[in-house]
Parts: structure tokens; sequence; C-alpha cells
């Protein structure tokens, strides 16, 4: 850890504590709108099915060039019960920010504990500090030795319906009530 990004504007802030202080708004038309919306006019965006949702035991070193996981060893996949819906679910937490992808689970593990870390990205460290901005993620990976692109578009989707919906409840000078 080398240190800490500038934080998001005030404007985006309000808008998420808004967001985040009432869950019920995750599940709301507008958000799943947009996200349809944004599948409509995206190829392989759509949710990518329970079945290719596999979580492996960190210790475990998958083959390099299996990248649906056919021969991997499914005594090394953790059973979980499967989710009822397939709408997203919005997280809030710590996401940390590098140079480098994450390809150890046992050291994704390990940082994730030791800083509360939700998930990890390397797009957003470059721009932070420039342009004030809050980082949105969509999940497609366990940050293990496993890279299946399978979950990259439906990922995106959803984080450009979370952003559409967010920027949706941002309000303006004249919606808050303070003059220019």
């Amino acid at each position: 850890m080398n240190g800490y990004l500038h934080p998001p504007p005030q404007h985006l802030r309000c808008a998420l504590s808004e967001i985040k202080s009432d869950p019920t708004l995750c599940r709301t038309p507008p958000l799943q709108a947009y996200l349809q919306q944004i599948q409509k006019s995206t190829k392989h965006s759509h949710h990518p099915g329970h079945e290719n949702d596999k979580l492996y035991a960190s210790d475990y070193i998958h083959q390099d060039d299996n990248k649906a996981c056919d021969s991997c060893d499914s005594e090394q996949q953790l059973p979980r019960t499967p989710r009822k819906s397939t709408d997203p679910v919005i997280h809030y937490g710590t996401i940390a920010s590098g140079n480098q992808v994450i390809k150890d689970a046992e050291q994704r593990d390990k940082l994730a504990r030791q800083y509360d870390i939700l998930c990890f990205e390397i797009e957003a460290a470059g721009i932070m500090n420039t342009i004030p901005s809050l980082v949105i993620r969509g999940i497609c990976d366990y940050a293990d030795s496993l890279k299946n692109k399978m979950w990259q578009r439906y990922a995106a989707a959803t984080a450009a319906a979370f952003a559409k919906f967010l920027l949706s409840r941002v309000r303006t000078h004249q919606d808050s009530g303070i003059n220019s």
C-alpha cells in the first residue's frame, strides 16, 4: 500500500450516500432499466449464469490454457448456494487500485483482510488524482490464477448502469437550493 487517492467530489458522495441510505433504491426500475438498455445494445452483456460462477480454494493454481475450467479439479471448487436472482448486487467499500493484475488468491485474501478491500482494479490508478472521480467496478473475476473473460461484459454493463443511476441522483445547484 503506497497511499490513498483523492476523495470523490462532494456531489457524487452526496448522491452515493442517498443511495446507500436506502438499499431498496438499487432494486428499483430505473437501475434495472439502465442495465436492460445497455444489454439490448451490447452483445454478451447478459448474466452468464450461475453455473459459470466458480470459486476455487485460494491455494489452487488453475491451468493456464483452461479458461473454462473444464479440467479444473472439482474437489478444489468451494461449495456455494446459488443466488435466486441474476439481478446485480451493489456493494460499497474500499477498492484497491494498482498497476498489476492480482493473480494470487492467497495474496488477494491477505490484502483484503489487512486493508478491508472489497475488490482490486488497475484502470483507475492513473486518473484518480488527475480528474475528480468515483470508482465504480463491475466484478468479473476473483483476482486469482484464472482469468476467464466470460463475465467482463456483464460486469461492465452493471457498472455502467449503476454509474448512470448514480448520476441520475446527483442534485444540480438549482435542485439543492444552492445559489451559484
